[in-house]
């Protein structure tokens, strides 16, 4: 797996104005469970804790379109219920680095659709994605 990083650096003029009033940051973290996804998450808070910003932590579900009593264990609302729980440990983790935290389960067709909708929806300035 390869991994890509992109450094900006400001121009003069946003340099004088980050400068000259406090940015607070408004980050959206898309989170599927896997390991790679909860260390971005350190990187994100350490960031976001500079700019005494926010935190949403995003957890996209597809919604059912069949459910097979042999082949899925869990109802829906089970599914909801879970990734909310996943989610709210994870906001804990976060909590102990003295971050403000939201967290938010979608359901959709369109996974990026629903992604893009929250960032719009919560005003994020940085949307993290991990594919793991």
């Amino acid at each position: 797996m390869m991994t890509t990083t992109t450094l900006v650096r400001p121009s003069d003029f946003e340099r004088t104005a980050l400068a000259s009033r406090p940015v607070r940051l408004r980050a959206m973290v898309v989170l599927d469970g896997c390991d790679l996804a909860q260390e971005t998450l350190r990187r994100v808070s350490q960031i976001v804790r500079v700019s005494a910003g926010d935190v949403l932590l995003l957890r996209p579900l597809e919604p059912r379109l069949a459910f097979d009593p042999l082949e899925d264990s869990l109802t829906e609302e089970a599914l909801l219920a879970e990734a909310r729980r996943y989610l709210r440990h994870v906001a804990q983790q976060l909590a102990l680095d003295s971050v403000n935290i939201t967290i938010r389960v979608t359901t959709g067709l369109q996974t990026a659709e629903a992604i893009s909708d929250t960032a719009r929806q919560c005003a994020a300035d940085l949307i993290v994605l991990v594919d793991g």
